[in-house]
């Protein structure tokens, strides 16, 4: 449920987001350049959309933002484009009670790369 806002500030569940979690189900990660789009609507009218592409290729991992900013009282729109570096987190796979890593080292288990923040 939400709260009565005192202001004409969003709050926490009105800001529009993309996860790296959405990305990851996606296959955006699995190497290479990808590109998509996602587009946000409430009450069946579109309250937003962005473009991103998605690069993994050493050197140049990243994800770039494209969208559009309109100024609410000139009605201008601004074309912009964001980069954020994406770092690489190694997350160790299996666990305890999983027998086919058994005896061995746990920093030695196979691990996978992922990707963490935006």
């Amino acid at each position: 449920m939400g709260r009565w806002s005192y202001s004409n500030r969003l709050t926490v569940e009105e800001c529009k987001s993309i996860s790296t979690k959405f990305l990851n189900q996606y296959n955006y990660f699995n190497g290479g350049v990808r590109s998509g789009g996602m587009n946000w609507t409430r009450n069946g009218e579109q309250t937003g959309n962005i473009g991103f592409t998605v690069s993994t290729v050493e050197g140049d991992e990243c994800i770039r933002f494209m969208y559009a900013q309109t100024d609410n009282s000139t009605g201008e729109k601004t074309e912009l484009t964001t980069r954020r570096v994406l770092n690489r987190l190694h997350v160790i796979s299996g666990g305890a009670g999983q027998t086919e890593n058994a005896g061995r080292d746990p920093l030695t288990k196979l691990s996978e790369r992922r990707y963490r923040g935006l």
